[in-house]
């Protein structure tokens, strides 16, 4: 088959990690046309890969109305989401690949996955964090019941929800197959980080709970247990390697547990380790990037030719997380019970947070 005609919105880290992991696989893509606002930003790419300057536009929407690609792989800030997708239906564009959170608000959302729905969009959100080899070696202990009955699941995450909250409660669901969540509940605080570019309180804690009766517990932010060494000096403002990497999903079960970090760390703990805890030295989250990268891409790729019924970071398993997340911050504002699917009514509003002070706690070397 011939590879996807694919344009790329967006070039600042992520958006060269999709172009990188893009040209790796030209079996499934052809890069025919790239967008951004900043005309150094685009002669930087094109000198980067020695692409014509035809390529490049400075209008997302000229460039969809020039090329009419058939996947549009975007790396916008979150504000751009509803905006760019739209512009896609217009566009007849048949495939998006997007970076997370899918959108700033839950209606917004909503919104995005309607028009998706609609237009028959199949749409990826990039929770690549699957991909890599340490949550790879995570999914083989699964799937060999060398755990045991699972019985609860542990994100924890230095980052704020903002930017790694739905990464994570993905991963959670990933995890947790197919049982569904039935409810939730949520504590959050502080107020710094809704001024992000992915806005969101300083620090959440929430509890999941299944149809099965498991639990899953999602900590992010600077309260979370740390499990990385990062510098004595960490600030909101001065964000160290650890403010990053430092996330882990970690799965129990009656005979072990075991978990996996986006920085390459692993370990499994149950009876077939001999009751003692194997860790494994993955490569680094810069040296990973682009591989996992190139996997959820050629996961698309299968899905957009029918190869595969599902990709498994599509839209829909999205929207589950961001409804999780959602139910959430309504719990922790209301302070009650919050079950899913949510009802109808106002979204979580969190400009009513206030200052809280920064608090470091040692690191917790397990």
């Amino acid at each position: 088959m011939e590879p996807l005609r694919t344009v790329q919105i967006g070039l600042g880290h992520r958006g060269i990690t999709h172009i990188d992991a893009m040209l790796k696989q030209p079996e499934n893509y052809r890069l025919t046309g790239f967008c951004n606002r900043s005309a150094a930003a685009r002669e930087a790419c094109r000198e980067r890969y020695g692409l014509p300057e035809e390529v490049m536009f400075a209008d997302a929407e000229e460039m969809l109305a020039v090329l009419r690609p058939e996947v549009v792989s975007f790396a916008t800030q979150p504000a751009d989401r509803l905006a760019v997708v739209k512009l896609c239906a217009r566009y007849g564009v048949r495939g998006i690949l997007m970076e997370k959170p899918v959108a700033q608000t839950w209606e917004e959302a909503k919104e995005l996955f309607r028009i998706t729905e609609e237009a028959g969009i199949k749409t990826a959100v990039c929770h690549q964090h699957k991909y890599l080899r340490s949550f790879q070696a995570l999914k083989r202990v699964l799937d060999s019941s060398e755990l045991g009955e699972v019985t609860h699941f542990s994100a924890q995450c230095q980052q704020h929800a903002g930017q790694i909250a739905t990464h994570y409660i993905d991963y959670v669901l990933w995890a947790a197959g197919d049982d569904e969540p039935v409810s939730v509940i949520g504590h959050v605080h502080g107020n710094f980080h809704l001024a992000d570019s992915h806005p969101s309180p300083d620090m959440i804690l929430g509890e999941i709970a299944f149809a099965s009766g498991r639990r899953a517990y999602v900590e992010c932010g600077y309260f979370a247990p740390p499990h990385q060494e990062s510098d004595s000096t960490f600030s909101f403002e001065k964000k160290t390697p650890a403010f990053y990497t430092d996330n882990r999903l970690t799965v129990f079960g009656t005979t072990g547990y075991a978990y996996a970090g986006c920085n390459g760390d692993f370990a499994v703990f149950s009876a077939a380790t001999g009751g003692k805890r194997v860790t494994e030295e993955f490569g680094l989250w810069r040296e990973e990037c682009v591989p996992a990268q190139k996997a959820y891409m050629a996961d698309f790729a299968a899905w957009m030719r029918g190869e595969i019924k599902d990709h498994p970071s599509c839209l829909r398993r999205a929207m589950q997380g961001a409804q999780v997340l959602e139910g959430i911050y309504r719990s922790a504002l209301t302070n009650t019970r919050v079950d899913l699917p949510l009802a109808d009514g106002p979204a979580a509003d969190l400009t009513e947070l206030t200052p809280v002070p920064y608090r470091r706690l040692p690191v917790l070397v397990i």
